[in-house]
């Protein structure tokens, strides 16, 4: 269904007044009723139109927020309205959802900065990167504690990803923490070569149960660092 101005108007005018009421958290609760008695459709309005008016909310409000996020969460048969926005693919909204965004306004703005990060060059090298890390680590039973020792990083190539990871780790987590997310996505770029020289140059599965253990904790950091907007693993590449 198109945009409907009115309804998204008087939406947005709902929100502001319970706002200031201090009813912010009973908006999202009527707001989900509705969804969910079907008095309106999530179709009836564009999710850019709408979401993007929408802040964060407190206590049981976030996690009514979180709810709503759900029912356009493509694996609970929801996102169509997403889809319809032009540029959007199906993976973008598994790869944003998959991260469990804390309301549609941050699921949005995720989702917009992954568009942002798709159009670099080295996106879809990097994803690609990130599912072969993932399909790595399927096949392992590293510990989840497992860290890396660094006085066992005996190869250039592996001690060299390890520095650039350690110097992307602080300025991308803040990113992502303050909500930057393309700047966070962005910074990402410069992991590209340093994984590049790893799988070219380095045996990561050793037949040394330390060094291979030590290779996959290093890898598993780098798709941590990589997966903290989306979960590029679930993008095309």
């Amino acid at each position: 269904m198109a945009y409907n101005e009115r309804f998204h108007r008087d939406l947005r005018k709902q929100l502001e007044d319970r706002r200031a009421r201090g009813k912010e958290d009973d908006f999202w609760t009527g707001l989900k009723g509705a969804i969910e008695s079907k008095q309106i459709s999530p179709h009836e309005f564009s999710i850019r139109g709408l979401f993007e008016n929408f802040v964060e909310t407190r206590a049981n409000g976030q996690r009514v927020g979180t709810e709503l996020v759900n029912s356009f969460n493509p694996s609970r048969g929801g996102g169509r309205t997403l889809l319809e926005e032009a540029g959007t693919a199906a993976e973008m909204l598994d790869a944003v959802f998959a991260n469990r965004p804390r309301s549609p306004l941050d699921a949005v703005t995720r989702l917009q900065a992954l568009k942002e990060f798709l159009l670099l060059p080295e996106a879809g090298i990097l994803a690609a990167i990130n599912k072969r890390i993932a399909n790595i680590l399927k096949k392992t039973t590293l510990a989840p504690d497992a860290a890396v020792n660094t006085g066992a990083l005996t190869e250039d190539a592996e001690r060299q990803l390890h520095k650039v990871l350690t110097e992307l780790r602080v300025p991308v987590q803040d990113a992502t923490a303050q909500r930057r997310y393309a700047l966070g996505l962005k910074a990402l770029v410069a992991l590209r070569a340093p994984v590049d020289d790893f799988f070219e140059r380095i045996m990561v599965m050793d037949e040394d149960a330390g060094r291979r253990n030590n290779r996959l904790a290093l890898l598993r950091d780098v798709q941590r660092l990589l997966g903290g907007v989306a979960d590029l693993s679930r993008l095309p590449g």
